[in-house]
C-alpha cells in the first residue's frame, strides 16, 4: 500500500465507516468493508446500462439492453416520437455474438431473432456506429416489414451501419437491412445483410436499405 492509497495501480477510497467499499490503512490490503453497497452499486450500474429515457425530446442508446428497451417501448405504444425526435447511437452495438454467414448456411446454430421496431417516425442517427449480429427468423403475423425497423413513417436515418445480419425474407410486404417498408430520408447508410427465401414459397420485396416506398424515400452517399 502506498501513500496515496493505491495497490499494485489500483486506486481505493479510504473512509472510517462501512458504508464505504474499501478501508485502506497504511501498510495494509485494503479491505471490503461493505458488499451490500458493492452490490448495490453494481445494480445501480446495470439500470444506467439497461434504461432507455427521453428527455426533451432525445435520447442516446450505447448499450443492446437500451437498444431492446427503446423497441419495447416503441412497439408497445408507450413511447410517444415525432418528427423532432432524436435518437443517437454512441456506441457499437453487437445483438448476437457469431457469424450471419453460417447462420444462413446453416453451420452454426442460429441466435435469438430479433424484432423489428414499429412506426418510428424521428431521427436515428447512427453517429457512425455499427449494429451487429441482428437475425429475423422470418415474418411475424401482422408485421408490415422485416428489418432493424419493420416499417418508418418520414423518419431520418444517417450514419448507421448494419453488418454481419441475416434476415429470412418475410411472406408478404418487404424486408430491408434498415427498414422493412415505409417513407423517409436515409444519408450515409451502409449495409452487409444476408437475405434469403428458405422455403421457396412466394415472397415480398427485398433492399439493402429499404424494401418498399410507400410515400417515397431519399437516399445519399449509402452503400448497400
Amino acid at each position: 500500500v502506498l501513500a496515496d492509497n493505491t495497490v499494485l495501480g489500483l486506486d481505493y477510497v479510504t473512509t472510517e465507516n462501512t458504508d464505504g467499499f474499501w478501508t485502506v490503512r497504511t501498510n495494509r490490503l485494503p479491505a471490503l468493508t461493505s458488499f451490500l453497497a458493492l452490490n448495490n452499486a453494481i445494480d445501480d450500474e446495470k439500470e444506467a446500462n439497461s434504461t432507455f429515457l427521453l428527455v426533451d425530446n432525445k435520447a442516446t442508446i450505447s448499450t443492446l439492453e437500451q437498444l431492446i428497451n427503446f423497441r419495447i417501448q416503441m412497439n408497445s405504444g408507450d413511447l410517444e416520437v415525432n418528427k423532432d425526435t432524436v435518437i443517437t447511437l454512441t456506441e457499437d452495438i453487437i445483438v448476437n455474438e457469431g457469424d450471419a454467414k453460417k447462420w444462413a448456411n446453416g453451420t452454426s446454430t442460429k441466435p435469438t431473432s430479433w424484432t423489428p421496431i414499429v412506426g418510428f417516425n424521428g431521427k436515428f442517427d447512427g453517429g457512425g456506429h455499427t449494429i451487429s449480429g441482428l437475425y429475423i427468423a422470418g415474418q411475424a403475423s401482422g408485421q408490415k416489414g422485416i428489418g432493424l425497423f419493420t416499417q418508418t413513417n418520414g423518419a431520418t436515418i444517417q450514419n448507421l451501419k448494419v453488418t454481419n445480419s441475416y434476415f429470412v425474407v418475410g411472406t408478404t410486404n418487404g424486408t430491408g437491412g434498415v427498414v422493412g417498408q415505409g417513407s423517409g430520408t436515409f444519408n450515409q447508410i451502409y449495409t452487409d445483410v444476408i437475405m434469403s427465401d428458405t422455403n421457396g414459397t412466394p415472397r415480398g420485396y427485398a433492399g439493402g436499405i429499404m424494401s418498399a416506398a410507400v410515400d417515397g424515400i431519399k437516399v445519399a452517399e449509402s452503400i448497400i
